[in-house]
């Protein structure tokens, strides 16, 4: 072959190798599709089953999805970010939480920076009974995924208390036991879920951590750790819609398994429910009646 037609040859060949790299690249980091509030029905009213006594009001559940706006959190290998993935799967949570009969707010609804001194500010605003904040973990590729789940424990002596009137500390002695108890239904739901799909999920158990978001609220709150999206194994699962759907409806679950032991009453019916919709405007969310439900 002539050195002109082998330089072409190898030329051309070097471009399509290179074309074919950029394409696996950006569909490998292509976004997931989040779903939102408004997009479906959801499950009709029989579908669901209430009994025992009903509450005359609704418990007020804060869903805080981590992240967002600039800030992506965790980056799988192939692109896929924390933000996206845990919006997902709260906007999920919260619907499945609603069908209970709960009334869900949520400290963001799109990819936006929200502030964590407003996240907390917003949970004690609109007096939230319970705060579930949701992210996913980063480690190096080859680490073994686990599942944890982290609550504010407060000591007499704690370095935080300087921050703290003496009410709002001793607010916070008297809900840490509730957020462990939380913190346990939660870490024991999801942890089952996931090793459904992968057994050697390491069970990295209830832990006590002072972030700002547990630590600023009042309220039994907690922080969990779905699992670790830098493995790649888990990056490729947390793409599937249908797990991502499976792993809200655990941790709703566990968030429900808790309010019925502390409270020994069941969800209200879910005409009964409402959703605590919130405005363009983060820091701002009203209560308003809601008919439409989870996507699938």
């Amino acid at each position: 072959m002539p050195r002109v037609r082998r330089k072409a040859f190898w030329g051309l060949l070097a471009l399509i190798l290179f074309t074919a790299g950029i394409i696996a690249h950006l569909r490998r980091a292509a976004p997931i599709r989040v779903v939102s509030f408004d997009e479906t029905a959801g499950p009709p009213a029989q579908a669901l089953e209430v009994s025992g006594p009903l509450r005359t009001e609704p418990t007020r559940i804060l869903i805080d999805p981590g992240h967002g706006g600039r800030d992506p959190g965790a980056i799988g290998p192939g692109g896929l970010m924390e933000k996206e993935v845990v919006l997902d799967i709260s906007i999920r949570i919260a619907w499945h939480l609603r069908a209970q009969g709960y009334a869900v707010s949520m400290t963001r609804t799109k990819d936006e920076a929200v502030a964590l001194s407003n996240r907390a500010r917003l949970a004690e605003e609109k007096e939230a009974d319970l705060l579930i904040s949701v992210h996913v973990n980063a480690l190096p590729v080859n680490a073994r995924p686990f599942v944890e789940t982290f609550y504010f424990q407060p000591r007499q002596r704690h370095r935080y208390r300087r921050h703290y009137a003496p009410a709002q500390w001793e607010a916070k002695l008297q809900t840490a036991d509730r957020s462990r108890r939380l913190a346990e239904q939660v870490q024991q739901a999801v942890l089952a879920e996931v090793r459904a799909h992968n057994p050697e999920v390491f069970d990295n158990g209830v832990r006590t951590r002072g972030f700002r978001v547990l630590r600023s609220v009042s309220i039994p709150a907690v922080l969990a750790e779905l699992t670790v999206l830098t493995v790649p194994e888990e990056e490729s699962r947390l793409r599937d819609d249908a797990y991502r759907g499976r792993l809200a409806e655990a941790l709703a679950a566990g968030v429900q398994a808790y309010l019925e032991e502390e409270t020994g009453h069941t969800a209200l019916s879910p005409d009964e429910g409402q959703l605590w919709m919130d405005t363009e405007d983060t820091a701002s969310s009203v209560w308003a009646p809601s008919t439409v439900g989870p996507s699938p």
